[in-house]
């Protein structure tokens, strides 16, 4: 009789679990090609629903390119707001990519970025 294993992500961690929910093997989530690669190995292994593996692993990698576009147009708010610098794109040019920056305006730069982080976490 074959056992049936799971898969499940926890934080940046995708985990090999078996049916009373012990860990067996686990692997970074660093890029959705490399998960992929690492699920067709466990595949040839153990017994488990890859497809819904698949999905839960795309789904993880969706929502991070998504919280990286909500902190990338954070900083460019910050930055047009707080440091009157209107893109945070580089533009190859010294005087349109170098900024003079006084230090009470980084500072309130930096505590805009530290609240943002900290509203983001609750």
């Amino acid at each position: 009789m074959s056992t049936t294993h799971s898969i499940q992500i926890i934080s940046n961690q995708m985990l090999l679990l078996d049916e009373n929910d012990n860990g067996c093997d686990g692997h970074l989530l660093t890029s959705l090609a490399a998960a992929q690669r690492q699920l067709q190995r466990w595949r040839e292994q153990y017994t488990f629903d890859y497809s819904k593996a698949i999905d839960s692993v795309s789904a993880f990698f969706r929502q991070q390119a998504a919280d990286k576009r909500g902190v990338d147009a954070a900083f460019e708010r910050i930055a047009q707001e707080v440091l009157h610098i209107p893109t945070l794109r580089t533009r190859d040019s010294d005087g349109l990519d170098f900024h003079d920056i006084g230090v009470a305006s980084l500072r309130l730069a930096l505590q805009a970025a530290y609240e943002a982080g900290r509203q983001a976490s609750k």
